[in-house]
């Protein structure tokens, strides 16, 4: 029983460690970063690098702002701009086209999604 038990620990000791150091590899933005949209928070060298991310207490249709950012930043970059969101705060309600995010020249960025308006 006891050599499975620590065969048991080991494996799992194993598959923590593995599955932490898959993640460990992006450097730490740092707020000039983050509030700038600088450096490794835009970096890219592909599309599937980027994602578009609603920055600010409304979304963009709404009085927000919309940026895209390197996938890997999307949640720290969210959350650094909405820490000044005020329970108060009043969004209207309107709908607009969606924002899709590409890499180019090696920064993220995005563009409105216009296939709605393409016709047969």
């Amino acid at each position: 029983m006891k050599k499975i038990s620590s065969s048991l620990v080991l494996l799992i000791t194993i598959l923590t460690f593995a599955a932490c150091s898959q993640g460990g590899s992006k450097t730490p933005p740092d707020d000039d970063a983050l509030g700038n949209l600088t450096g490794p928070v835009i970096e890219c060298t592909k599309n599937d690098d980027c994602v578009v991310v609603e920055i600010g207490c409304c979304d963009h249709c709404n009085g927000g702002e919309v940026a895209s950012v390197n996938a890997a930043y999307a949640e720290e970059v969210e959350e650094y701009h909405t820490d000044d969101c005020d329970e108060q705060a009043m969004c209207t309600m309107m709908a607009c086209p969606d924002e899709l995010p590409r890499c180019r020249e090696g920064k993220c960025e995005h563009y409105t999604d216009t296939s709605w308006l393409e016709t047969e």
